[in-house]
């Protein structure tokens, strides 16, 4: 009987997600290294950390035999977007800059293409393990997306507010 065709080399998915997740790693890096607004800074600095986690993980499983990969446990992913964490963690923001609030729209298509390349990755999966991953990893992009765009959010009602307050 002729083996099944696979859809794609899970090693090969699974290399590309590394990369993936460590080039996002340092993107946000670099977005924390230029920001000024403390949530902003916050913000990406904490993408930043998560796909750092990510990375290391996916390593891990990289390096897993094939037979252990299908009982190796999810990924620590979030359960819901990390803006009310980061927001506890400031004490002050200053007003926003209009280059802050571009640099997190630019963060935002980012993310949304990592979202989408994960959701393509699971539905290509050929292994259960693969589809865990990936939907995993699809579910926590998504987070930190709405964590984005809730930043991206606060950010304009207080350049808003600010410029209200130069006009007075």
């Amino acid at each position: 009987m002729a083996k099944k065709k696979r859809k794609h080399d899970s090693l090969d998915a699974l290399d590309r997600a590394v990369k993936l997740e460590k080039e996002a790693k340092d993107y946000y890096a670099r977005l924390t290294e230029v920001t000024a607004n403390e949530l902003a800074h916050r913000t990406f600095h904490v993408l930043s950390e998560r796909h750092d986690v990510h990375s290391g993980w996916l390593e891990q499983v990289y390096k897993s035999p094939d037979d252990r990969r299908e009982s190796l446990p999810e990924p620590n992913v979030l359960t819901r977007s990390a803006f009310d964490d980061i927001m506890r963690q400031i004490e002050h923001s200053s007003s926003p800059t209009v280059f802050d609030i571009s640099e997190v729209q630019s963060a935002i298509v980012y993310s949304t293409k990592m979202r989408d390349t994960y959701e393509h990755f699971a539905a290509d999966a050929s292994a259960g393990w693969e589809t865990k991953i990936f939907n995993a990893l699809h579910r926590e992009e998504q987070l930190l997306l709405a964590t984005l765009h809730d930043t991206l959010d606060y950010l304009r009602s207080n350049l808003n507010l600010s410029q209200m307050k130069i006009k007075e």
